[in-house]
């Protein structure tokens, strides 16, 4: 009887991590991702959304932690004329892992001309910090 017991909770925690974050009430969501990682022999379940809020472009990411979604990042990017962005109904989130780092970016209208410019975010899932940038 244990063991029918044991399986039936694990099955119950199994899917209740498997239940995705609200998306925020009042915004306009864009584009989200879900991420299942291995790092260390640690495991990250990471949750990005892209959405619009108040004229500003938003990049929320959370981790699932202790039994619930906990925010662990949110930004607003600024365009190269330090003001917010709005992402495009069109844009596309881009996640990859890079071993203890995440990078998110996105693509609003794909260009081919010199001088694209990519804004990124690098958040380090095992530390929790983050580093903002842009390249050309």
């Amino acid at each position: 009887m244990k063991p029918a017991i044991l399986l039936a909770a694990l099955f119950a925690c199994v899917s209740f991590a498997t239940v995705f974050p609200s998306d925020p009430s009042g915004v306009e969501v864009i584009d989200r991702d879900f991420l299942h990682i291995f790092h260390e022999g640690v495991e990250y379940d990471l949750y990005i959304t892209l959405f619009n809020s108040e004229g500003r472009a938003t990049v929320k990411i959370e981790e699932f932690r202790n039994g619930e979604w906990e925010t662990v990042c949110t930004w607003n990017p600024l365009n190269l004329g330090d003001e917010y962005m709005v992402f495009k109904p069109v844009t596309v989130l881009n996640t990859y892992d890079q071993m203890g780092r995440l990078q998110v970016s996105w693509t609003d209208v794909v260009e081919f001309h010199e001088g694209m410019i990519t804004f990124y975010l690098l958040y380090d899932y095992v530390t929790g910090e983050r580093e903002e940038g842009w390249v050309d």
